[in-house]
């Protein structure tokens, strides 16, 4: 959790384990657990994106991240990454441009 804590962007929120292997991570507004997979996925981070959990849409953005077989530092460099990709992603939709309107439409 004190990893998370550290590489995540503002706007996670951890829920530290009560037991377990695996730990609930809320991600910021608007990123896209789906949309970060692949990325994650070719650096060697997999988790579960919450759609997996959820009988009925809603909630927002978060995942399942299982550490069980992990050592410290594997965890620390992973999680690093998964935040560095997660801030990627909010630049990415930030500096997204707005299509130009038309104005004859707007007449």
């Amino acid at each position: 959790a004190e990893a998370l804590a550290a590489a995540m962007p503002a706007g996670t929120r951890v829920r530290p384990p009560a037991g377990g292997s695996a730990i609930w991570v809320a991600l910021p507004p608007g990123a896209d657990p789906d949309a970060l997979a692949a990325a994650a996925a070719a650096r060697g981070i997999a988790y579960t994106p919450d759609r997996v959990f959820r009988i009925e849409a809603g909630g927002g953005p978060a995942l399942s991240l299982s550490f069980g077989a992990l050592t410290p530092d594997a965890i620390r460099e992973g999680v690093a990454e998964l935040g560095a990709l997660v801030r990627r992603q909010g630049e990415r939709r930030v500096r997204a441009p707005r299509p130009a309107r038309d104005a004859r439409k707007l007449r």
